[in-house]
């Protein structure tokens, strides 16, 4: 998740042209260089201003100092102001700042006029910090504004995202092991930011919000029985602001019958078992993985009186769908059986039976595998079983409005954990 969020100033957050382009037309007239033609001096937004004027105009060290004074001199008094915010911007920035992220702004600006541009349009309140270079030249390349930024606020590398216009904010970021998205609304082109490393790129000021929030959402991965099938779509809609859901595959073929396990309906320990270990060959991994089975292990033949699975086999296959599930995923999370009763499930003068004291025991087992091996659990069984007896359309599935009650249980569950 990207908690920190890093913007650069010039062709990011405000169009600086007019008075960038200015300050360099005003040095270069000290050195009796004239430039009419202000869009030619474009590239010297982004990068750091002594560079520039080294590379383009082959100054050396002392020359380039000097231009660098002579640009601050007009660009202190006139081009500081000489520039708009983009549209959108405020918007955009007042989403990230709701979605509780914190803004920094890393510029190659010295840290004076940023803030005075900053303040200037209204735009400080957003932002925890406003870091730019300094006006001795101490720190005046992006990697090294980025540097500072991550140093001084103690900010995990993998918790940041950079976000410029330019190669230089790309590559600054990439030499400090920060993650960075380009925009081409500002200086830069979309194969100028792509070239450079970008990991996003984005065209609009709207889609820098929309991306991140996009990008922070974690995601679930579903593996159950058919009552999870039933209830996922309205658990679906009700994370969908947080998290993005997604489930084992086959759910046409899952609903065709219910009874079953074959697609999304992943069956007994011994499926769901063999379900992870083929996965683990592939090299799946899961962000947020939500796991349910044991009612297809206490399927009980009519005629034979044999359960599916025993206790003590569902237990050992628990320990290993544990093991394997906390290698494959960075959180994993337990969800309990449902309840039988035994005069609605056992009603049927054909197939396979289901006892409820089966159901509370291999509950109460799976309970207590989880708790060793400290996995959290949503205790699916006593909430439905609370909800009475009135609660379902057939012998083990529910009524629509008792599965948008179970996907409301789970779904606080993991607002409250993740």
């Amino acid at each position: 998740m990207y908690k920190y969020i890093l913007f650069d100033l010039d062709g990011t957050l405000t169009n600086s042209k007019e008075g960038i382009t200015k300050s360099v037309q005003y040095a270069l007239n000290k050195f009796n260089i004239s430039v009419q033609d202000l869009n030619s001096l474009e590239k010297f937004i982004g990068p750091p201003l002594k560079d520039s004027f080294m590379e383009y105009y082959d100054f050396d060290e002392n020359k380039a100092d000097e231009a660098v004074k002579y640009y601050r001199e007009y660009f202190s008094e006139k081009g500081l102001f000489e520039n708009e915010i983009y549209p959108n911007i405020e918007s955009m920035l007042s989403k990230l700042k709701d979605a509780g992220l914190h803004l920094i702004v890393a510029t190659s600006k010295p840290t004076v006029f940023s803030e005075k541009i900053l303040d200037h349009f209204n735009l400080a309140k957003f932002f925890d910090a406003i870091v730019g270079s300094t006006l001795d030249g101490s720190r005046s390349k992006k990697s090294d504004v980025i540097k500072f930024v991550l140093k001084k606020n103690k900010i995990n590398p993998n918790e940041a995202l950079m976000i410029g216009d330019r190669e230089h904010d790309i590559i600054g970021a990439a030499k400090n092991n920060i993650t960075s998205m380009g925009v081409t609304y500002g200086f830069g082109s979309h194969s100028e930011l792509k070239k450079a490393g970008a990991a996003y790129v984005v065209d609009t000021v709207n889609e820098i919000a929309e991306k991140i929030i996009s990008l922070n959402k974690r995601n679930i991965f579903v593996i159950g029985d058919s009552v999870s099938i039933h209830y996922g779509p309205f658990l679906n809609k009700m994370i969908k602001d947080k998290f993005n859901y997604d489930r084992k595959r086959g759910i046409d073929q899952a609903l065709v019958d219910l009874d079953t396990p074959v697609g999304a309906n992943a069956g007994d320990s011994r499926m769901v078992l063999s379900y992870l270990q083929e996965e683990c060959k592939k090299n799946t991994k899961y962000d947020v993985l939500l796991l349910n089975c044991g009612l297809h292990d206490i399927r009980v033949n009519r005629e034979t009186n044999e359960i599916q699975v025993g206790i003590e086999e569902y237990q050992e296959n628990l320990i290993e769908i544990i093991k394997l599930s906390k290698t494959m995923s960075n959180k994993f999370i337990w969800v309990g059986l449902t309840p039988i009763i035994d005069k609605i499930h056992n009603s049927r003068k054909e197939g396979f039976l289901r006892h409820s004291r089966d159901a509370e025991n291999y509950n109460n087992a799976a309970l207590q595998i989880m708790k060793e091996y400290d996995v959290p659990c949503i205790d699916m069984y006593n909430f439905t079983k609370n909800l009475g007896e009135d609660i379902y359309f057939d012998h083990v599935h529910y009524k629509e409005e008792i599965r948008k009650l179970q996907a409301a249980f789970i779904a606080g569950y993991l607002d409250c954990i993740l």
